[in-house]
């Protein structure tokens, strides 16, 4: 009888270091993991794997911390989530793959964590490429809580089958219970191995279109497409290089160590992908007419006094341009704007920008930026 490999873990958890491998008892490894010594006196079996996740966790809170100051950028909310799910990953990657836990209770527990972060991640990074269309308000109440809610369900229901599987509550998600010697779980592998990988794909489709069709950019698609490339690179680390490395080194190291690495890299990518594409400064920032404006307004400080002073404060030239205001308070300036712009110097006059131009933008990201800053990213 021909059996299909769906659904099998057992060569993935020979030759290569998974947290879903951790759920089973007694998987045959290739090459064992024997790492390091510590100073304890006890062997820390992926000793480079804990340091390059702890590194991830620092980097990633100095993302986060960062984003929370560029208000202006959108999905910034959403980023930050997708930050703090990454995260997660490695702080619970630290303890199910850094080969210093031998209690299987507990080991059982990270290595279901680091799962369901793992598949809540993927979904959340699906989510901020759908963000960025801006379907609904980024960072509203209901964007926050779709993004929340179903992240934190991705991270619940996975985080359940991955306990189950290896604790057999209910004998539901172990399809192999006839033959023992098969680590076949179909929703963990459809979780775990296929869904981030649909997920990246998916990601790619719609930032793509974005960049090419919408922005019309170079730099976004370089830095997007180095993320891409690491990622593969990281499987490629994972489950195929993962055994030549092990056996190289004794057991001091594998594939896993380089392949977090990578994902680590294609994080940062990422972030620099997402800063390229988002405008957050242009509004805070001095724009190319201010310091005219400074200039102007520094001729009459009182402009809001009332209609005289206004019309003291423009050239003499551009008097006959300025109607009468009533003497209303500073509110009644407000409704001459247009002819307050129209006394402005030429130079100043066509460098501001358009109704059409905001209002044919696509929201967070601005071709028409160009008119501002003299780039679109």
């Amino acid at each position: 009888m021909v059996v299909s490999n769906y659904g099998n873990f057992n060569k993935f958890c020979y030759y290569s270091t998974l947290p879903v491998c951790n759920l089973y008892d007694n998987v045959p490894k290739y090459c064992a993991l024997r790492g390091f010594n510590a100073t304890t006196g006890h062997e820390i079996g992926n000793l480079g794997l804990v340091l390059v996740s702890f590194l991830g966790v620092v980097l990633s809170i100095l993302f986060i911390v960062y984003a929370q100051r560029r208000w202006g950028a959108v999905g910034r909310k959403e980023m930050q989530v997708l930050y703090f799910s990454y995260i997660v990953s490695s702080i619970s990657a630290i303890f199910a793959n850094g080969g210093f836990i031998f209690n299987r209770t507990i080991l059982i527990y990270f290595s279901a964590i680091e799962i369901a972060s793992t598949v809540s991640t993927a979904w959340l990074l699906l989510i901020n490429a759908i963000v960025a269309y801006q379907l609904l308000p980024d960072g509203g109440i209901l964007s926050m809580l779709l993004t929340l809610c179903s992240s934190i369900a991705m991270f619940i229901g996975t985080g359940y089958i991955a306990l189950d599987s290896a604790f057999n509550w209910t004998s539901t998600f172990n399809s192999a219970t006839d033959q023992p010697e098969l680590l076949r779980n179909y929703a963990l592998y459809t979780l775990y191995l296929l869904f981030p990988l649909v997920a990246i794909v998916f990601f790619m489709v719609l930032q793509l279109n974005l960049v090419i069709r919408v922005l019309h950019e170079r730099k976004p698609l370089f830095i997007l497409s180095s993320a891409f490339i690491m990622f593969v690179v990281s499987q490629i680390f994972e489950f195929v290089v993962s055994k030549y490395i092990c056996n190289d080194t004794t057991g001091k190291i594998d594939g896993s160590l380089l392949a977090c690495l990578c994902i680590l890299i294609s994080f940062g990518f990422l972030w620099a992908y997402w800063q390229s594409i988002t405008e957050d400064e242009w509004v805070a920032q001095a724009t190319p007419w201010e310091p005219e404006m400074r200039e102007f307004s520094a001729r009459k400080p009182a402009v809001a006094s009332g209609s005289q002073s206004l019309r003291d404060s423009i050239p003499p030239s551009a008097h006959d341009s300025v109607p009468s205001l009533p003497n209303s308070g500073p509110t009644s300036v407000y409704t001459s704007t247009h002819s307050v712009i129209g006394s402005m110097p030429m130079s100043v006059h066509h460098t501001l920008p358009s109704k059409r131009s905001f209002r044919n933008s696509p929201g967070m990201f601005s071709p028409t930026h160009s008119s501002v800053h003299g780039s679109a990213v």
